[in-house]
Formats: C-alpha cells, structure tokens, sequence
C-alpha cells in the first residue's frame, strides 16, 4: 500500500505483503448433442483422406517412372534399328557406285541409294536426341543420373494373363477413390456438428489449488481453495447464423457426394478403357510382326530381281523404306502395349492379384484345349 496514499495506514504498518497462488482449472464439455464426436469424426476422416492422396502420389510416381523406362528402351531399340539400317544403307550405296562404274547401272540408282542414307541418318540422328531428353526425365524422376538400361524393349516380361471379368472390389484400392470416400465422409459428419450447435451445449468447469501468504503454508491443508461449476450456452441472436451453417454444410456434402459418383464412374471407365487398349495393342503387336517377316521376304525377293538385273532400283528402295518403317511400327506396337498395361495398373490403384505357384483348373474331359495368346 502506499504510505501517503488516502487512508494513511498507521505508524509503523507493514505496507508490503505476499501473496503466492498455484492452481489448476479444468474445463470440460458435456457433449450431449455429439458436436465434438462428429468434429472428431470429420477430422480423422480429413486425415485418411490426406493419407490416399499420398498413396495417389506414389502410384503415379510409379506409373511415372515404369513409363518413362519403357520410352527410353523404346527409343534404344529405334536407334539400334536406325544404326542396323544406317550400316546396310552404306553397303546398298557402295553396291550402286560400283554397278554404276560398271556400266551396269544408271547413276541415278547411286545418288537415290545415298539420298536414303541420308534419311535414314537423320532417322538416327533424331533417335539420338530422344534417348538423351529421356534419359534426362527418367533421371530426374529417380532422382539420380546413373541409369541401368536393362532388358530390351522386346524381352520386357508381361503378365502372363489378365483374369477375365476383373471383380469391382479392385476398385476399392484406388486412392482417389478412397479419398473421395472419406472427403463425403467428413462433410456428412460436419453436418451433424452444424445442426449441434443449434441446442445447447453443457461445459463443467473445475478449479484447485493453494493460496497462502507463506510459501510454508501453501501445500497445507487450510491453504486449499477449489470450486466446481456447470455452464449451459444456448445461441439465441446468431440462431438464424446456425441454421444456415447447417444448409451450407448439407450443399457442400452434396458437393461431395456428386464428387464421389463422378470418381466411379471414372474408374469404371479407366480399367475398361485400359482393358481395351491392352488387349488391342497385344492383337496390333502380332499383325506387326507378321508384317516385319513379310517386308523382310518383299526386300529379299526385290535384291534378287534387282540383281539379276530384272528390276530398277526403285524397288529395292521402296521395301528398304518399308521394312525401315514396318520395323519401326513394331516398336510403337511393342511400347504401346506396355503403356496401356501401366495404365491398367494404375486404373486398379496398384495392379492385381497374381498367384504365380497357382495351377489352372485341368480341362474337362471332350473339351477344346485354348491357344495361347500373344
């Protein structure tokens, strides 16, 4: 206290005193109406939620890096095909120049045997800048610039077979799919923590502690002090507020709702549509390859005559460009198949299960056995 402040204390008072305080409070809502059980709920659905767009990220990480490999081996094999031809393409041109000084042949069959070596280069060069930014790609998605180049783009191992009639729980494992779930389920739990907030809410508010004015006497018992009280909140101003908390809660579950169908219907359509691709592409992959071998034969066939003198160039010029590009078009098939196969995993949220030690069903007796596939 102050010593000249009004009233004066009297002569000689102790105007100085202590005063020590150490307490605890403890505040508890009884959640009659579920308003924090159902925030509990829309948090921890949030969360799983965050959980399968990680799982989403993997997966196309993945998917990023499978199809970016497959592209490199693709452009390897295109380049290794483009130096095969490159080298045959020397060979045809030295074989025309000498005819030609032979007086066998015109000069025209030499200069259009170096004009498509001359493309065929450029085939090559173009190869060459592709495999470089691929590499560049894949090493950035790995993270490193040491690659390995593995097998080829023609020995790549595939399932040995689709199952037939994929079963819709598959589904269940794709993350968007899951995620969208949980999205609906939380905004369906935070309309039940909107419509709680329109009742009251009970809270149970606890203190204890010890007040003493000697830090001696502070954990007697004499120094104790505690209380115990109930609080009932009920909105009556803002109640208009609430109930349009509770409409806009119930538009934006609807929101998600509509988000969740979309999502399945869009993995409906993503494995059929990788299902198509797959099994087309496989088909497309043998009617190019016949038609390799059938280039092949047309080539060998157009030397002979040319050779023999029974045909121009022109011929022989014409199956090199046709079995350059047939062999080039096989590739494609080959890479297409294994993309639309990435795809398929990734529509699946993670492929299928495969039991490679399981032996199919012995065929019944009197019955057709199946080809194999390609």
């Amino acid at each position: 206290m102050s010593e000249e402040g009004p009233p004066a204390p009297p002569p000689g008072t102790d105007t100085e005193d202590n005063f020590i305080s150490l307490a605890a409070d403890l505040s508890w809502e009884v959640d009659v109406f579920g308003r924090v059980r159902r925030a509990t709920e829309a948090q921890r659905a949030v969360l799983l939620s965050t959980e399968q767009a990680r799982r989403s990220v993997v997966i196309a990480l993945v998917a990023a890096v499978a199809q970016a490999y497959l592209e490199l081996r693709s452009f390897d094999r295109r380049l290794e095909i483009s130096r095969n031809t490159v080298e045959s393409r020397r060979a045809y041109v030295e074989l025309a120049r000498v005819r030609f000084q032979g007086g066998l042949t015109s000069e025209l069959d030499w200069r259009q045997a170096e004009a498509e070596l001359y493309r065929t280069q450029a085939f090559l060069h173009d190869f060459e800048r592709l495999v470089g930014l691929k590499e560049n790609e894949l090493s950035l998605l790995l993270g490193r610039a040491a690659l390995s180049r593995g097998r080829s783009i023609d020995v790549q191992p595939v399932p040995p077979a689709i199952p037939a009639g994929l079963p819709s729980e598959l589904l269940d494992r794709r993350p968007d799919l899951l995620e969208a779930e949980q999205v609906l389920v939380s905004q369906n739990a935070r309309i039940g923590e909107a419509k709680a907030l329109l009742y009251p809410r009970f809270s149970l508010t606890g203190f204890f502690g010890w007040e003493s004015t000697d830090f001696e006497d502070l954990f007697t018992a004499p120094a104790r002090t505690w209380s115990i009280s109930g609080n009932v909140l009920q909105a009556v101003f803002n109640s208009g507020e609430n109930l349009r908390r509770v409409e806009a809660a119930g538009s934006r579950q609807r929101q998600a709702l509509y988000a969740y169908e979309k999502t399945i219907l869009q993995a409906f359509r993503e494995v059929e549509d990788a299902l198509i691709g797959y099994r087309k592409t496989g088909e497309q992959q043998v009617s190019q390859h016949d038609r390799v071998g059938a280039e092949r034969r047309v080539l060998q066939l157009a030397e002979l005559r040319y050779r023999g003198g029974v045909a121009a160039y022109l011929e022989v010029l014409d199956a090199q460009r046709s079995l350059f590009d047939s062999e080039l078009d096989e590739v494609s098939s080959v890479t297409d198949r294994f993309l639309w196969l990435i795809r398929l995993y990734q529509a699946l949220g993670g492929g299928w299960p495969y039991e490679p030690d399981r032996k199919p069903p012995a065929p019944e007796a009197g019955a057709v056995k199946p080809s194999a596939g390609p």
